[in-house]
C-alpha cells in the first residue's frame, strides 16, 4: 500500500456568495497557511461546467477547491484549518477527501471552465478580452463582486476563476461574436473591469497581454513609469529591433481596423 504521504488532500467549499468564497480565499492566506492550490469559480463557471460535463460541483454561487500538501498529519491539521476557516466565513457545504480519483476529478472540472462556458448559450462563444487580473489577496473579495457588477451593468455573461490564493482572477464573457451591439457593451465592461482592478491595487496581467492586447490598460496602470520603461528600452535596443510598436509603444485597441484576436467585420 502506498504512503498516504504520497497523496495530497483537498477540500471542496462551497457558498452562498462569491463575496464570501473571495473572503475565505483571504483568511487562509492571512492565517497564514500556503495551500498548494486554491481555485476560485464563481456561479457562471460552476453552471457552465455542471451542463457540459454532467454535474461534477455542487449547485451554488460560488466555490473554492483547496488542495494541501506534505505529510499526511501535516495535511490533516491543514485541511482541518481551512474548514474551521470556511465555517467562520459561513459556508455552505464542506468536503475534504484524500481520494486521488475525487482531486482529479474536481482538478478537472476547474480546468474546463473555459472549454465549458460556450455550452450556456446557444450561438454564444467564450471570449477573452479581459482575462488574467492580479489583485493583492485581500482584496480578492472586492474584486470578484466588482467584476459581477459591470457585467450586470453591461448585461454581458462573464465568468470569474482563478488561482485565486496569490490573487490571480480570470475573466471569460460570452458573446455573440456577430452581434456589434454585444462587442460595444463587452469592450465597455472589459475596461471596467481592469479599471476597477487598478482602483484595488491589482495589474491588469497576472500572466500574459501587455505586449498589445492589454497594452493600452498597462500604460494607464504604470502611468508614472512608462517614461522610464521607454529610457530603458532605448538605451539598450536603441534601433528599435526588439518587439517594435508593443507595450509602451502600442496605440491601438482591441477591436478596430487592426483587429487583435477577434475579429468582427462590423468593425472591419
Amino acid at each position: 500500500m502506498p504512503s498516504r504521504a504520497s497523496s495530497p488532500g483537498s477540500a471542496l467549499i462551497s457558498f452562498d456568495s462569491v463575496y464570501d468564497a473571495g473572503r475565505c480565499i483571504s483568511a487562509i492566506i492571512a492565517k497564514p497557511l500556503i495551500p498548494a492550490s486554491c481555485e476560485l469559480m464563481d456561479s457562471v463557471s460552476i453552471d457552465a461546467v455542471n451542463k457540459s460535463q454532467g454535474n461534477p460541483l455542487p449547485d451554488c454561487k460560488a466555490l473554492i477547491i483547496v488542495e494541501c500538501d506534505g505529510e499526511p498529519e501535516q495535511v490533516d491539521r491543514d485541511l482541518d484549518t481551512v474548514a474551521e476557516i470556511a465555517k467562520k466565513i459561513g459556508c455552505q457545504t464542506i468536503t475534504a477527501t484524500h481520494d486521488k480519483k475525487q482531486i482529479a476529478a474536481w482538478t478537472s472540472a476547474r480546468k474546463s471552465v473555459m472549454t465549458s462556458l460556450s455550452a450556456l448559450k446557444p450561438g454564444y462563444s467564450s471570449v477573452s478580452l479581459a482575462d488574467d487580473m492580479g489583485v493583492p489577496v485581500s482584496k480578492v473579495p472586492d474584486a470578484v463582486t466588482a467584476y459581477q457588477k459591470i457585467a450586470e451593468k453591461y448585461r454581458v455573461t462573464v465568468a470569474t476563476y482563478g488561482h485565486a490564493s496569490d490573487g490571480n482572477l480570470h475573466t471569460k464573457m460570452l458573446l455573440n461574436p456577430l452581434d456589434k451591439d454585444e462587442w460595444d457593451r463587452g469592450t465597455k465592461a472589459v475596461n471596467e473591469i481592469f479599471d476597477a482592478t487598478i482602483a484595488l491595487g491589482g495589474t491588469v496581467t497576472g500572466e500574459h497581454g501587455v505586449g498589445i492586447s492589454k497594452a493600452p490598460d498597462f500604460q494607464k496602470e504604470r502611468a508614472s513609469a512608462i517614461s522610464t520603461i521607454k529610457a530603458i528600452k532605448k538605451a539598450f535596443d536603441p534601433n528599435n529591433i526588439l518587439n517594435p510598436g508593443k507595450v509602451e509603444q502600442w496605440e491601438g485597441r482591441i477591436l478596430g481596423k487592426v483587429s487583435l484576436r477577434y475579429p468582427c467585420k462590423e468593425y472591419m
